[in-house]
């Protein structure tokens, strides 16, 4: 599930537009055995997030929306794409997974209580 946030069109075309050609693609090439998944972590505490994850403010507005109240670490996510890459993933094709600490269940709005 992917989750609407403030962008502009473009990007948000561009997202859209990449999530469709994965599963097109998972339906053009599973016959091959060709496996096409898609990650789509959420804030995740890197070099490119440092403006956010290390102001407390930012960070704060963050955790309230996220369920998990944190920023995933880098080998959160690397862990879901090793999965997928792995043999235990072998009938998994055509996925989208969601690696955001429960922000896609949820509407995205604060907890209120």
């Amino acid at each position: 599930m992917l989750i609407g946030v403030s962008m502009n069109t473009s990007c948000a075309t561009a997202l859209a537009t990449r999530a469709v050609r994965s599963r097109k693609s998972a339906l053009d090439h599973g016959g091959e055995g060709v496996r096409v998944n898609a990650v789509h972590p959420s804030l995740t505490r890197t070099q490119m997030a440092a403006s956010i994850v290390e102001n407390e403010e930012t960070l704060a507005a963050f955790r309230q929306r996220i369920p998990m109240q944190r920023p995933a670490e880098p080998a959160e996510v690397a862990d879901v794409i090793a999965f997928l890459a792995s043999s235990d993933a072998r009938f998994v094709n055509g996925a989208h997974i969601s690696v955001d600490g429960g922000l896609g269940a949820s509407n995205g709005h604060p907890r209120m209580f």
